[in-house]
């Protein structure tokens, strides 16, 4: 779908809110590398980062956004000493001559409820109002406008906005399927609340102006249902990565297989039939 809206829609931007991760346990891992692979190929901007993405741990997220160029950003999460320079406390992207400044929020009671997951060793939640009011003089000079991304509720990130004036747009991950997505504004700046578990493409057309505020054309939510067409790149990488799971799968199998009958080959015969009554030969 972005493959035939880009061209459409110049300069344009491609950013998440957060929380772009897999959830549940069944095939985690293979479901994140495709998950991040696609993302590289669909070009993001900009990748905030929320609880649900730290489920593979930092670690994981450091080696993916090395790897592939992901541009993680996360505004008010510090990860100790030396600094994490694979994920950015903020963005300038250049889209086609337009400077965009980019921040991203995590909620920070997420650390206190992952209790000890060892893959957040040593990150350190700073307030968001904190983070912002660091980072956004050090933006504002170099930048067009300020997007700010925000894994936070409605109701926090607009009072985040009305608190700093600097932030022209914010994208408010959604929490729920029936939450309110329609545009808020606060002065001059907008609120915006992208779709619910990636089920829909959010789609905004800013008009913007030397000089005068930044404006809000129109914006819609696009549902990706079964209509929308698989891209044959991301869907052969699909179907791949499922299909080296089932070999090795099949090789674990066999070698367990081979270690079993192995091991009856050592016995003597009073010991196999014994484990044979057992049904322990199997």
């Amino acid at each position: 779908m972005l493959k035939k809206m880009r061209p459409k829609y110049r300069p344009s931007l491609v950013v998440d809110a957060g929380n772009f991760m897999p959830r549940g346990l069944a095939d985690r891992k293979i479901r994140a590398d495709i998950t991040v692979r696609a993302m590289a190929m669909m070009g993001y901007g900009a990748i905030n980062l929320g609880p649900v993405d730290f489920s593979l741990g930092l670690r994981y997220l450091t080696e993916k956004a090395q790897e592939l160029s992901l541009p993680l950003v996360t505004s008010n999460l510090v990860f100790g000493s030396p600094p994490n320079l694979a994920i950015k406390r903020s963005l300038v992207v250049d889209s086609d001559g337009i400077r965009v400044g980019i921040l991203g929020i995590a909620p920070i009671s997420f650390l206190e409820k992952s209790g000890q997951h060892p893959g957040l060793a040593g990150i350190r939640a700073e307030p968001p109002g904190q983070a912002l009011a660091e980072l956004l003089p050090k933006l504002k000079d170099k930048t067009d406008i300020i997007l700010l991304l925000s894994q936070l509720s409605q109701e926090e990130t607009l009072n985040l906005v009305k608190r700093f004036s600097a932030i022209d747009i914010a994208i408010v991950a959604a929490r729920t399927s029936n939450c309110d997505t329609r545009t808020k504004t606060v002065n001059s700046s907008y609120i915006l609340t992208a779709g619910y578990k990636g089920k829909k493409l959010g789609r905004v057309t800013l008009d913007i102006q030397t000089g005068k505020p930044l404006k809000v054309v129109d914006s819609e939510l696009i549902g990706l249902g079964d209509s929308v067409i698989m891209d044959p790149e991301i869907n052969k990488m699909i179907i791949d990565a499922f299909r080296r799971r089932k070999r090795q799968a099949n090789r674990k199998r066999q070698e367990e297989l081979k270690k079993k009958l192995m091991d009856n080959l050592k016995m003597s015969p009073e010991e196999f039939f014994e484990k044979l009554q057992k049904g322990e030969t199997k």
